[in-house]
């Protein structure tokens, strides 16, 4: 494994400056005294493990992408206490046993002061431990409540939006296209289980009737007799959840049937490339329930909460899969950053600490992109607490522009 170093600086030293510091060190080399040391401080050491090659390489490089960005825009800031930032990556090719070898590599040798591990489960509880054992603080954006649990990895932390937290928004895009009767269909995963079950518990609660509610196999080509079933029980809505590509077979068998019928797609569906998942003819009838950084007001402006690190994202990595993975690590970055500065030196326990009493302390307005506050408690290290009322939008079917779709932002109560 060959490490890999990025050390975003941030602005070019000035001459003027540099022309001073050499003119005193000349003066103390002539009175026979010290300068005291380097003059450019420690860089704060931040490991990075991910899938950089392999079958998940697009969800690891946009990670990647994120947090060096960010990094760079925080070195224009000053850094982390006052120290600039350099990353540490190194590529676990969703293998174990390299996560694990990563790990000790970037404790032992680089001394990194926090670390972003992989999305994997597997990955991570092989890593874990170890980060445990010498109280490294560690964020990960999985959605895998069981690497966050504090009685085991006490300096583990996760973030984004939980599936429990996801169907109020559902509800609302529901409410707000005025939608009375409704169909649920979801993959039979147990992700997909878990994101029907919820979206049918939240839309009865609503005092919206769903009117049937269908599962798939995640390997189906066809999912007809259970849309047709849907059908039969005349909603005007229906709600999907499918990942990926299975996106288009939903969207696909919804055109052969040729069911003229509102598509509403839960948030994890919009996270693929909707031309490849929505057929253009079904343009008209399709609406989804986006995170909030996917969505644009205008033809091809970028939200403005977004647009500059949008910008620098596309200047500093001309390519990216989708903008919620960056924007996701970018704000773990942020909290990372937060936590350090708080704590007032370069400590994992303290840095934690610090992270676990946003429960009842507020973040700056805008200062994370996605989640206003993770909210983390002694007892919860993932979001599940979290302040998620304008972290969703109600999306259409556009052109993308920078990973974003047209639409306008959700609130949610």
């Amino acid at each position: 494994m060959t490490p890999s170093r990025t050390l975003a600086t941030g602005r070019r030293p000035m001459i003027g400056r540099l022309t001073f510091l050499a003119v005193v060190a000349l003066v103390a080399s002539a009175c026979g005294g010290s300068t005291g040391g380097p003059t450019t401080k420690t860089p704060f050491r931040i490991g990075v493990i991910m899938p950089l090659s392999g079958s998940l390489a697009s969800i690891g490089n946009d990670a990647l992408a994120g947090i060096e960005t960010e990094a760079s825009i925080l070195n224009r800031q000053g850094g982390i206490l006052g120290r600039p930032i350099e990353i540490e990556k190194r590529d676990d090719a969703g293998d174990p046993n390299r996560g694990r070898a990563a790990a000790q590599d970037l404790i032992e040798n680089q001394h990194v002061s926090a670390m972003f591990d992989d999305v994997l489960p597997p990955v991570m509880t092989a890593v874990l431990p170890l980060l445990t054992q010498s109280k490294v603080l560690a964020l990960s954006g999985t959605g895998n409540e069981t690497v966050a649990d504090p009685t085991k990895y006490p300096y583990s932390f996760t973030y984004g939006i939980p599936f429990a937290a996801r169907p109020a928004s559902v509800v609302a895009a529901l409410e707000k296209l005025g939608a009375s009767r409704v169909a649920v269909i979801s993959s039979s995963d147990s992700n997909g289980v878990t994101i029907g079950d919820l979206d049918v518990a939240a839309i009865r609660k609503a005092g919206l009737t769903v009117t049937g509610y269908e599962k798939y196999d995640l390997t189906a080509k066809d999912v007809t007799p259970q849309l047709q079933r849907l059908k039969g029980g005349n909603p005007d809505t229906v709600v999907y959840y499918a990942g990926g590509t299975l996106g288009s077979v939903v969207m696909g068998g919804v055109r052969d049937l040729g069911w003229n019928v509102r598509i509403l797609a839960d948030p994890a569906s919009t996270s693929s490339d909707l031309a490849q998942t929505v057929p253009q003819e079904l343009a008209g009838q399709w609406y989804g329930v986006a995170f909030r950084m996917v969505a644009r007001a205008g033809d091809t402006e970028v939200d403005p909460a977004f647009r500059g690190f949008v910008e620098a994202l596309q200047n500093q990595h001309r390519s990216f899969t989708n903008l919620i993975t960056p924007v996701a690590y970018a704000d773990q970055l942020k909290l990372m950053k937060w936590a350090f500065d708080q704590a007032g030196r370069s400590d994992g326990v303290a840095a934690t600490r610090a992270l676990e009493r946003l429960k009842s302390s507020s973040l700056p307005r805008g200062y994370l992109m996605w989640v206003a506050n993770p909210r983390y408690s002694g007892t919860a290290h993932t979001a599940i607490n979290g302040d998620f009322k304008d972290s969703f939008a109600l999306i259409r079917l556009s052109p993308v522009v920078a990973g974003t779709y047209k639409g306008q932002p959700l609130p949610v109560t």
